[in-house]
């Protein structure tokens, strides 16, 4: 019979996030968007995209997507790039208000109205889904 012990300081990959917290923001923030698109709906906005009107499902698919597989992504870097943890929820909020002026400026009108706090909502759920976890 054979046991192995493993050392109290063995190197383990550690990270600073979890994949379930992040999914869940990514799942909150995908509920979210989906009742700025309803709203936007009841109050007769038609909300377009690239001239085209914004079905139901994209604000879902749009929150989700990239939350997740940046995520996974930036996951994966943790124990090999620690500087990842770091700047990473920093960054992708930064990112989401820089794009969420783009709805303002390019789309215009009621489209932009609605889509611009999409992009702060998907923002915070990225920040709050990646921030280290012992800033609890």
């Amino acid at each position: 019979m054979t046991a192995s012990i493993t050392p109290a300081n063995s190197p383990t990959p550690k990270r600073s996030f979890g994949l379930f917290r992040l999914i869940a923001a990514a799942v909150i923030a995908a509920i979210a968007n989906f009742v700025v698109f309803f709203l936007s709906g009841a109050t007769g906005t038609t909300i377009t995209t690239f001239g085209k009107p914004m079905g139901a499902y994209e604000p879902i698919v749009a929150s989700l997507v990239p939350i997740v597989l940046a995520g996974l992504i930036v996951w994966l870097l943790l124990p090999y790039w620690r500087w990842a943890g770091r700047i990473a929820p920093v960054a992708g909020g930064i990112v989401a208000a820089l794009t969420a002026i783009a709805p303002l400026t390019i789309v215009g009108g009621a489209s932009g109205l609605w889509l611009a706090p999409m992009h702060i909502i998907a923002g915070a759920a990225w920040y709050l889904g990646t921030r280290p976890q012992h800033l609890k």
